[in-house]
C-alpha cells in the first residue's frame, strides 16, 4: 500500500511541476512581449540595442541552465531515496509496534532492508 501511495505522490508530484511549468512560460511571454511593446513606445532605438544583446544573454542563461535542471534532477533522485529509506524505517517500527517484535527481529529486517537498498 505504502509504495502504491508513493506511486500516486510521485505522479502527482510531477503534473503540478508540468502545470507550474507552463504557467511560469506563458507568464514570462506576456512579460517579455509586454516589456518589447513598452519599449517600442518609449525608445525604438532602445529596444532595438536591447534585442540585439538578447540573444547572448539567452544563450548564456541556456548553456548554464542545463547543469543547474541536471543537478536539481539528481537532488530530487535523491530526495526520493531518503523519503522511501525513512517510509521503510516508519514501517518497521509500525510493525514492530503492531506485532511486539523484539529488537534482534527488527535489528535483522533493518538490516537486510538496508543492504537491499545498496543492490
Amino acid at each position: 500500500m505504502g509504495r502504491l501511495m508513493g506511486m500516486l505522490q510521485s505522479d502527482v508530484d510531477q503534473l503540478s511541476d508540468a502545470v507550474r511549468a507552463t504557467f511560469v512560460c506563458i507568464q514570462q511571454f506576456l512579460r517579455i512581449t509586454t516589456v518589447t511593446a513598452v519599449l517600442f513606445v518609449f525608445s525604438w532605438k532602445m529596444t532595438m540595442i536591447i534585442m540585439f544583446f538578447a540573444p547572448i544573454l539567452l544563450w548564456f542563461t541556456n548553456k548554464q541552465g542545463a547543469p543547474l535542471s541536471e543537478a536539481m534532477g539528481d537532488f530530487r533522485d535523491r530526495e526520493k531515496d531518503h523519503i522511501s529509506a525513512i517510509e521503510e524505517v516508519l514501517d518497521l517500527h509500525t510493525t514492530e509496534k503492531l506485532l511486539g517484535l523484539d529488537k534482534h527481529v527488527v535489528a535483522t529486517l533493518t538490516t537486510s532492508a538496508a543492504n537491499a537498498r545498496k543492490h
